[in-house]
């Protein structure tokens, strides 16, 4: 019977992690896309800035030298 029961558990389980994936699908999908307008937003704010996609090595220079941002954590 106890085993019965932890089946019955899981199954229920999933059945309300099914629910709760269907009901907040919109919330996804609204994260996703802000996710993707971020990353365009910050790869058109590197661009328009004068940064190379790699790292943030500033693509202008000053005596043909790459000028390197100091890392602000």
């Amino acid at each position: 019977m106890v085993a019965n029961c932890d089946h019955i558990q899981i199954i229920d389980s999933f059945v309300a992690m099914r629910r709760f994936l269907y009901e907040d699908a919109a919330i996804f999908r609204r994260l996703d896309t802000l996710e993707r307008k971020q990353l365009e937003t910050d790869s058109k704010f590197m661009i328009f800035h004068g940064y190379s996609s790699v790292g943030r090595t500033k693509v202008t220079s000053e005596n043909g030298k790459a000028l390197q941002e100091p890392e602000t954590d």
